[in-house]
């Protein structure tokens, strides 16, 4: 059984011995633990940490609008009444679904000094709200949308039926893409202070399919936006940049520049796939299905990939801990060293 394994790395900053494609930060650093007045997003950037094999391990999302401020821990410290907060807590950690706070992106929010959360909006109606549930894997992505007359209703989702990749009843099949920008500041600085002007960025060429999120996960790689249904996570994305990789994902392409990764994979097949990607120019979404991998020991991993046509691809990935311990969010406690990945073989299947 495969464990989970903790975040990475894209492919910015490589070198290593003839024969191997490896990916690790820059050994000009010093090996000691980084001070705390840098923000976690800048230490990333210094060290050239990379991106590939960083998506958080989505496959089920539930996605509800509660505008107005998020604390640290959004579900339960925002205005959503205690008790459906609760709930879904609770359901969201028996059933393993992501459940993420939505609201609209708001040009008075990038304002706002770091840390601190936007207020409510002025709105005609605060009891009726937006609501949606996504599949992300395995298999072929889905999404479900309804406009709930009231937050008490989210709490008829169906999420054990969610969390097996059935339908959840939740209402009107979707096909356009939705796209989150995290900004919960009170999380991370970081993604406050990064994630809202993508999000506005990217509202203005894409409107109503962009949201601002509570934590997805990597604060680090803000501002961070992730696509779906697929799940496709991408960092550093400046405001510039989102337009682009949305326009990408609507083509049914990856943006592979700023690609974290899938939400459904496990990080060390995450990371395969932009080796695999990045070796061939497959950009297509489709192009690459995960089926299957194993460890063959000493941190090393073997990731099968299916191609159209019939063509596989197997990848030999090792992960090692980078040799430079820093603090990996801006309110961690202890500095950490982020896994990143190499490539030790890849040919055909």
């Amino acid at each position: 059984m495969w464990r989970r394994w903790g975040p990475s790395s894209t492919l910015r900053a490589a070198w290593c011995s003839p024969g191997a494609w490896c990916v690790r930060v820059s050994s000009r650093l010093p090996n000691v633990a980084e001070p705390r007045s840098s923000s976690c997003a800048a230490l990333a950037v210094a060290h050239d940490e990379p991106l590939l094999g960083t998506a958080s391990v989505v496959r089920s999302w539930l996605l509800l609008e509660q505008p107005g401020p998020w604390g640290a821990d959004a579900l339960r410290q925002s205005d959503l009444p205690h008790d459906i907060a609760d709930t879904l807590h609770h359901g969201s950690t028996t059933h393993d679904v992501r459940v993420l706070l939505l609201r609209r992106p708001q040009a008075r929010a990038a304002r706002f000094a770091i840390g601190e959360e936007p207020p409510t909006e002025d709105v005609a109606d605060v009891e009726s709200r937006e609501c949606f549930v996504a599949r992300s894997g395995p298999g072929r992505p889905w999404m479900e949308e309804r406009r709930l007359a009231a937050a008490r209703d989210v709490l008829t989702v169906d999420l054990a039926a969610l969390a097996a990749g059935r339908r959840a009843g939740l209402g009107t099949s979707r096909s356009e893409p939705l796209y989150l920008v995290c900004t919960n500041s009170r999380h991370d600085p970081c993604c406050g202070r990064l994630g809202r002007p993508t999000a506005l960025a990217l509202a203005a060429v894409a409107g109503d399919a962009v949201w601002e999120c509570s934590h997805i996960g990597g604060e680090r790689f803000a501002a961070n936006l992730v696509c779906l249904p697929h799940g496709l996570y991408f960092g550093r994305v400046e405001p510039d940049d989102a337009p682009r990789v949305a326009a990408a994902y609507e083509r049914g392409e990856i943006e592979l520049e700023h690609y974290r990764g899938r939400a459904g994979d496990p990080f060390v097949v995450q990371a395969a796939e932009v080796f695999v990607r990045e070796r061939h120019g497959m950009r297509g979404i489709d192009d690459l299905r995960h089926v299957g991998h194993r460890a063959l020991g000493d941190e090393t991993v073997e990731v099968v990939f299916a191609a159209p046509g019939g063509s596989r691809f197997e990848a030999q990935v090792r992960r090692t801990a980078d040799p430079t311990p820093r603090l990996l969010t801006c309110r961690a406690g202890q500095p950490g060293r982020p896994w990143t990945y190499s490539l030790l073989a890849l040919h055909p299947g």
